[in-house]
């Protein structure tokens, strides 16, 4: 694993669900995550995090990293739209 620099964050994608009584056909990207990785200059993101992250300028545009065939993805703190609350 490697460590983020700046305001980078590693993000390791969660893919939705497929339904077995549903079948969707959709181009759409994931764009929910967990926060892996954080660099020192990263102020809200914190490993174990989920987020929603891109929008439709950039979402794809993602520098990818894979390690033991897990695929994460490198990203900046600003493309996170939103972090959930843990429950409490």
């Amino acid at each position: 694993m490697f460590r983020p620099l700046r305001n980078k964050i590693l993000v390791k994608p969660i893919e939705r669900a497929a339904s077995d009584k549903l079948v969707v056909v959709t181009s759409d990207k994931h764009s929910l995550g967990e926060v892996v990785a954080v660099g020192p200059k990263a102020n809200d993101a914190q490993p174990g995090d989920l987020i929603r992250f891109g929008t439709a300028d950039n979402y794809l545009t993602f520098p990818e990293y894979v390690e033991n065939g897990t695929r994460y993805l490198v990203m900046s703190e600003d493309d996170i739209c939103w972090i959930e609350q843990k429950a409490a």
